[in-house]
């Protein structure tokens, strides 16, 4: 018995060449870097006060509030909506509650109350124009 003759095939093509080149993420590392810089200027200006723990501590307490609002944003804008005036107003619940507790001589507690109550009416009303009348 003969046995027909197979077909020669050719090898496999050997796999294309990724580029194996690695993104480097400037933008990131020139911010890491800014803030280095910027932290050590200040630690030299300040003969080290700057980095001492105490100062540490008031820095992230001054910046909580600003933190707060900002993940309430991050929240909003991955909905895809879009809301600017959270800024707007929580900047004039600020003023209320100074112009409420300095200039008025109202109690501390009152004053804080005024400005959740007033904070939430405003907010309750823009949501509202927000969401019924599509305003943007």
């Amino acid at each position: 018995m003969t046995s027909a003759p197979s077909p020669v095939t050719a090898p496999p093509a050997a796999p294309a060449l990724r580029a194996s080149r690695v993104s480097i993420p400037w933008r990131s590392l020139i911010m890491v870097g800014a803030l280095v810089v910027i932290w050590i200027v200040f630690s030299m200006t300040t003969d080290g006060t700057f980095l001492r723990p105490r100062n540490l501590s008031l820095l992230a307490r001054q910046t909580s509030v600003t933190a707060i609002l900002a993940v309430g944003m991050v929240l909003v804008i991955v909905a895809g909506q879009i809301d600017l005036s959270v800024g707007a107003l929580a900047g004039l619940m600020g003023g209320l509650a100074a112009i409420s507790y300095m200039n008025r001589q109202w109690p501390l507690g009152v004053a804080f109350l005024a400005v959740l109550v007033g904070g939430s009416v405003l907010g309750a009303a823009q949501g509202a124009l927000v969401a019924w009348l599509k305003l943007r």
